[in-house]
């Protein structure tokens, strides 16, 4: 239960929350990408790969984007050397890694 109190300790809402952990941590949704810093190839691995992934650079401009490609591995050779964000995604759940592209 919940209650938030106002002035002079006047009850100004009162209601039942249900908190819940949205972690990476379950359901073995937690991912290792390797080598990075990378020359091209990141390797991705877990129990369960994503469904889909994004790659931004630090402004937040999306530079890739797709389904999850067959092989387990994101190709970043296309990319110039410099620092990335790494947006992995299945279900609802998602998870974000900084990358090195050298």
């Amino acid at each position: 239960s919940l209650t938030v109190s106002g002035a002079c300790g006047i009850v100004v809402l009162t209601d039942t929350v249900t908190i819940s952990s949205v972690g990476m941590d379950e359901m073995g949704m937690r991912w290792t990408l390797s080598p990075n810093p990378t020359e091209g190839f990141l390797n991705v691995q877990g129990e369960l790969m994503p469904d889909a992934y994004r790659i931004t650079d630090l402004a937040g401009r999306t530079l890739a984007d797709g389904p999850w490609p067959t092989g387990n591995r994101l190709d970043l050779r296309g990319l110039a050397a410099g620092t990335y964000i790494v947006e992995l995604q299945r279900g609802i759940r998602t998870e974000r890694t900084s990358v090195v592209k050298f």
